[in-house]
């Protein structure tokens, strides 16, 4: 499930962000290499987070698989919410402000699919109807861009030879 994978990388970034506004206070004080490494450190968090939801790789049975992925995305989407609340308070590193500014844009988009999405996964009743929800266009087109915040944030760091993994992950 690509899209389910993408949600699970936009979370994580989510929970890394979130961080990054919590240690920052918003106070602008930060370099940009400062930012990053920052950034860096609570990604690496974010992904234990994220992992500690227990959304399992192979399911008993196919109610068992759906009710996973819906108790997910309800604890999910939240997350995100609070992430994107967090990154709109900050002051961000002149440099990195454009791609600031367009993830906090990007965040509220996807938070808005991902909680239409979230919805309509509480009336899936088969894990066939799993893919046809993640196949919202919508949803897509919210992901794909908040994903290439996650690129364009990157490309900032590497650009002044800020030695950073954001973990930024392509579709498959």
């Amino acid at each position: 499930m690509p899209r389910l994978r993408a949600f699970l990388f936009v979370a994580a970034l989510a929970l890394v962000v979130a961080g990054l506004a919590a240690t920052c206070g918003g106070d602008g004080g930060l370099t940009l290499e400062e930012y990053f490494l920052q950034l860096e450190t609570l990604d690496q968090d974010a992904e234990a987070r994220i992992e500690a939801l227990e959304l399992p790789e192979e399911f008993a049975s196919e109610e068992e698989q759906v009710l996973a992925v819906q108790d997910f995305f309800a604890a999910s989407v939240p997350i995100i919410a609070d992430f994107v609340d967090a990154i709109d308070d900050l002051d961000p590193p002149a440099e990195a402000e454009d791609a600031h500014n367009e993830a906090v844009d990007a965040g509220r988009d996807f938070v808005t699919e991902a909680e239409d999405l979230t919805n309509e996964l509480a009336d899936v009743g088969l894990s066939s109807e799993l893919e046809e929800v993640f196949d919202a266009p919508e949803y897509d087109a919210a992901s794909d861009r908040f994903d290439q915040a996650c690129f364009d944030l990157q490309d900032i760091a590497d650009a002044n030879s800020i030695d950073v993994d954001l973990t930024c992950e392509d579709e498959e």
